[in-house]
């Protein structure tokens, strides 16, 4: 406040007078009134249109001092204080109060005080108006001031929760809580102080108003604050007490009493954790174990199942160990909590012990099915185990408890077992050893069993043959050889291609099955094969067989049945197999003829060479060359088939040269005749062409080409007779066939070793020599196909075929194994029929008219390549032959129509 020089000492004065009055005066307001008239002095209140004295007590008195100025240019006289109504009033009773400055004048831009007070006598509002009268140098004015107050109520302090019940607390532990106290009355709570608290109860942190708290000396109307207290029991017991909080209500002295109460608890007893049964037998048991708390332990390791503890000492340890003898043992374990020594419910667990090894009694037994891959297998007693067995091991060795050919290895708990994926030899011996192991790892002693061994391998197949030559694939055929006792349970097809040295091996499953069919292949390839039998042990490797896939040509078309007439028949008959056979007859690639025949049917039709007959079905045609009615003069021609295509061929011509060899390419081919080294003759053929060769001299001659022909052989007598007709069959390492008065036998390779057996075991070996023919003769009636049958096994491929029998200049092939069927058919009468077989084989006869009978194929012979062989007379026409077995057939035509009467003719048949 800045004052005039002027009044200086008056102010002064008035200053001393402030300073001394009550401490609810208010400080001089700011002067915030404008000057209104610059010619008259103006008396505002500094404190505004109001003033409120706020809640007092009943009875109570407030007293303040209300400014007065005069904000005008000019004094002010004759102030003058008009009453004011109860209950407010000037301090003293009169103007302007006991401490006021005003009087009777007030300076331009002077200031005095007016000292009131107010004091209620009920819970009321009050009003009441402060006017001050003058004189401003011009009229007679008036300032007026609004007072207000109210009678209020005295202070009152109340808790939250009250009483408070800290419940249930464990000993030594605390627990606390907060409690919220209010001011519910109309005037501060003043000098609010806190009586002294009894142990455990305290407040929280150890003094007023407690850790959290914010509770002061002073708590206005309406307002809230927070005490923090803490229960501590450090016995077990109920207490109580009470939080008293003294204040002044404004009237009097007052309390705020809050009952407050705890319980305490013993500790919790601690529990034992961690201790684990061990069940599963082991040769020592450890325990280990922990608590709730901070503990220290005692425990006992016996056989019983409940223990009560009585003096044994405490100890830190928290884990033992026990190797004892063999058996079931418990460990108790009981913790005290080391704070406030309670004990804990005793724990007991199980171990169970085994130092016991196993029992195993023999013997190993040691069965027979032994291989070169697999053990025998073995089978044994179970092993007595005192607590809980678990497994068997097993090792196999080639001393008694030797590991070196499989070590010990866990077969789970089993009583016979069998090991695979070895390498045995038959030549060596072998042990099977067993040991028993428990669930404690106890290991057993050890029982060998016996010695064994694979079993020794079969013979090795010698008569390896092709049935069936296609495009992709061939059919292969061989005899079971000797298996030295041991039953062959499958054969393991090994091929590679001819120019190559790498064998793969054909997987087709398990079988004992003696033929394969081998897919898969290239077209025009050739391929070499070879068959293992397998009987536990591997045999060695059969006779290697050299095939070439024929070429992707209709007349190898697998889906239909073929021939052609290379032989050159002017007039054939065919008969059909099943019914509802169509044939079509292609002459230089056209259609000439379409039919259909059934069952049993034949039809005769004229032919010429080179003509394709074609049926969705089965069947069989030959006819007859030549028109003269000498015998000497005709041929009996059977048509090609694709099974007789190929690129190797053989043949023995040794009487009435010149020798026709008509060729028939289907590819591109080189084909040139020898004999021995010597190239007869050669000729480059196109698909298609047919060629025929003369060949003069006599003798034993081998057909080659670079691609794949067919071929047939006459010896014409210069062209006066036709002698031996006879289409070529591929060479094969093993043939069947009648001498009928002899056979004639070539071979491509020198050094070739042959074995003839007959049908009654007259066995004929040799060797042949490429470039010549070696005669085998006839065994029993040497005419006719009545002689005894012959096999013929030769180490490399041979051809045989049979002499004219004397009475139609007549010869036949020898059939390779492989090409026998179950089916065939004879197109015209016959005199004769002739069967041959490698096992036996009944063949039942179905007459054209619907009549049956069966011929069985026998010998008189025991060796295991001894053939089977049977004859029938005066067959009709359309007969059908057929068997479970394969085999091969022959027959003589007895008419002259499309045949040429008493020459022996091989037949081709189906499956």
């Amino acid at each position: 406040m800045v004052l005039a020089q002027k009044g200086f000492k008056k102010w002064a004065w008035y200053l001393s007078i402030i300073l001394l009055m009550s401490a609810c005066a208010e400080d001089e307001p700011a002067d915030d009134e404008a000057i209104i008239n610059s010619n008259v002095g103006i008396i505002t209140f500094k404190n505004g249109a109001s003033y409120n004295f706020g809640g007092v007590l009943n009875s109570k008195s407030s007293e303040t001092s209300i400014f007065v100025k005069n904000s005008g240019p000019n004094k002010v006289i004759q102030l003058a204080g008009k009453y004011i109504t109860a209950p407010f009033n000037y301090k003293g009773g009169s103007y302007p109060g006991t401490n006021g400055s005003c009087g009777a004048e007030l300076a331009a831009g002077a200031t005095c005080s007016l000292h009131l007070v107010y004091t209620p006598t009920d819970l009321n509002n009050h009003t009441s108006s402060l006017k001050i009268n003058y004189f401003n140098g011009v009229d007679n004015k008036a300032a007026e001031t609004t007072l207000l107050g109210k009678g209020a109520l005295p202070a009152t302090l109340e808790s939250s929760v009250s009483p408070f019940d800290f419940t249930e607390t464990v000993l030594l532990e605390t627990t606390s809580t907060t409690l919220t106290i209010t001011n519910s009355g109309e005037v501060s709570a003043e000098s609010i102080a806190p009586g002294n608290l009894t142990l455990p109860f305290s407040f929280t942190g150890g003094t007023y108003p407690g850790t959290g708290g914010d509770c002061g000396e002073t708590l206005t109307s309406g307002s809230n604050c927070v005490i923090s207290l803490s229960f501590s029991p450090k016995t077990v017991d109920t207490f109580s007490d009470n939080l008293i909080l003294s204040y002044n209500n404004g009237l009097v002295a007052s309390n705020l009493d809050i009952p407050i109460s705890g319980t305490s608890l013993p500790p919790l007893a601690p529990e034992v954790t961690g201790l684990l049964n061990q069940s599963d037998p082991s040769k020592s048991a450890t325990w280990s174990w922990g608590c709730t708390g901070t503990c220290e332990y005692r425990y006992v390791i016996n056989t019983e199942a409940i223990f009560t503890f009585t003096t044994e000492n405490y100890g830190a340890s928290n884990t033992a160990t026990t190797d004892s003898v063999t058996g079931t043992y418990y460990i108790h374990v009981q913790a005290r909590d080391t704070n406030y020594l309670t004990e804990s419910l005793v724990a007991t667990v199980i171990g169970v012990l085994d130092n016991t090894a196993p029992l195993l009694t023999g013997p190993v037994n040691i069965s027979s099915d032994a291989t070169e891959t697999s053990s025998s297998t073995a089978s044994w007693n179970a092993a007595t185990e005192e607590t809980a067995f678990d497994h068997y091991e097993l090792a196999i060795g080639t001393t008694s408890k030797g590991t070196d050919v499989f070590n010990w290895t866990n077969i789970t708990d089993t009583l016979t077992h069998k090991v695979l994926n070895l390498l045995l030899q038959s030549t060596s011996s072998y042990y099977t050893s067993i040991k028993a192991i428990d669930k404690a790892g106890n290991i057993s002693t050890i029982l060998s069993s016996s010695a064994w061994s694979p079993p020794g391998p079969s013979n090795a197949i010698i008569n390896l043959s092709t049935s069936s030559i296609g495009i992709t694939n061939i059919d292969l055929s061989w005899s079971a050889p000797n298996d030295n006792g041991t039953a062959i349970t499958d054969y393991t097809i090994e091929f590679k291609l001819s120019s190559g040295s790498t064998w793969g091996v054909f997987n087709d499953g398990v079988s004992a099955a003696t033929t394969a069919s081998i897919t898969g292949l290239t077209g025009s390839t050739s391929y070499d094969f070879r068959v293992i039998a397998y009987n536990g042990s591997s045999s060695g490797a059969s006779n290697v067989i050299t095939v070439i896939t024929i070429i992707d040509d209709p007349f190898f078309d697998p889906a239909g049945y073929k021939a052609m007439n290379l032989g050159g028949a002017v007039t054939s008959q065919v008969v059909a197999l099943d019914d509802a056979t169509t044939f079509e007859l292609f002459r230089s690639g056209a259609l000439v003829e379409t039919y259909t025949l059934n069952s049993h049917e034949t039809h005769k039709f004229s032919s010429q060479q080179n003509d394709l007959l074609s049926a969705d079905k089965p069947f069989f045609v030959a006819g007859k060359k030549g028109t003269s009615r000498f015998e000497d003069r005709l041929a009996n021609i059977t048509w090609n088939t694709p099974d007789w295509a190929g690129k190797t061929f053989l043949f023995t011509a040794n009487i009435y040269g010149p020798h026709e060899v008509t060729i028939h390419a289907f590819e591109d081919a080189n084909v040139e005749i020898k004999q021995g080294a010597t190239v007869v003759d050669s000729i480059i053929l196109t698909p298609g062409v047919t060629h025929t060769f003369l060949i003069a001299a006599d003798g034993a001659f081998e057909v080659s080409s670079t691609g794949f022909i067919i071929s047939y052989v006459i010896s014409t007598n210069s062209g006066n007779r036709n002698y031996n007709p006879r289409p070529l069959l591929p060479a094969s390492h093993d043939i069947i066939g009648f001498p009928s008065q002899s056979a004639f036998l070539s071979s491509v390779n020198s050094s070739n070793s042959f074995t003839a057996t007959h049908s009654n075991d007259m066995i004929e070996s040799s060797t042949l020599i490429s470039g010549t023919d070696y005669e085998v003769l006839a065994q029993g009636s040497p005419t006719k196909f009545q002689c005894e049958a012959v096999r013929v096994i030769a180490s490399s491929n041979i051809v045989a075929f049979s002499q004219d029998d004397g009475d139609g200049f007549s010869a036949t092939p020898f059939i390779p194994v492989n090409l026998m069927k179950t089916r065939y058919a004879i197109n015209v009468s016959a005199s004769y029929v002739a069967f041959t077989s490698v096992e036996p084989a009944d063949v039942l006869i179905t007459y054209a008219d619907g009549s049956q009978s069966t011929l069985t194929l026998t010998r008189s012979g025991s060796d295991s390549k001894a053939p089977y062989f049977g004859r029938v007379t005066l067959q009709g026409e359309g007969t059908i032959y057929s068997s479970t077995t394969p085999f091969a057939a022959w027959y003589e035509s007895n008419v002259d129509r499309s045949s040429a009467t008493n020459d022996e003719t091989v037949l081709f048949g189906a499956n």
